[in-house]
């Protein structure tokens, strides 16, 4: 399997794909050259081989990025006037471009990793993606619109309606 951790971050999703599934490829794609550094600090510590890629999700698709079974993505999906009721120890130790997304726009990284999908997912593949409670129903229809189907909301540990999954039309 072929697996792209898109905003990775830390890299915690991809290096937990890998431990799990040690002969699938991870390709892990981040923005950041701090949390690249991170993320590649964390594969080198764990002994798990991962594919960095630096690119944006909001830009083109490299055309370095192969044919995927698997979109997994924990993207920045909190509105940012949500930052003024939570908690500071949410947003303290996270760069804001980790968390918040436009508040006219909150949409934004799920039409990408639908994009991106539709571009590069085999028939079949799987898109996965965490996303603010309040806003799963948004994604779904956004998701449908882009034309992936088979689209489930799933609960986090909260019983929250936390994570969708999806699958690309054959």
């Amino acid at each position: 399997a072929v697996i792209l951790d898109a905003c990775t971050g830390s890299g915690c999703i991809a290096l937990a794909l890998k431990n799990y599934l040690p002969n699938a490829r991870i390709l892990a794609l981040e923005l950041s050259d701090d949390a690249l550094r991170i993320a590649q600090k964390n594969s080198e510590l764990l002994k798990l081989d991962i594919e960095f890629i630096q690119a944006d999700l909001l830009a083109e698709v490299p055309n370095s990025i192969p044919k995927l079974d698997v979109i997994i993505s924990n993207p920045p999906y909190i509105p940012f006037a949500d930052k003024a009721t939570m908690s500071a120890h949410v947003f303290e130790k996270e760069p804001e471009m980790a968390l918040f997304v436009p508040d006219n726009d909150p949409m934004l990284f799920y039409r990408n990793l639908a994009r991106w999908g539709n571009e590069r997912l085999n028939e079949k593949g799987f898109l996965f993606a965490e996303s603010h409670s309040a806003l799963t129903k948004e994604v779904e229809k956004c998701w449908v619109e882009a034309g992936f189907e088979n689209i489930e909301i799933h609960q986090d540990l909260g019983n929250l309606p936390r994570w969708l999954s999806a699958r690309k039309k054959s």
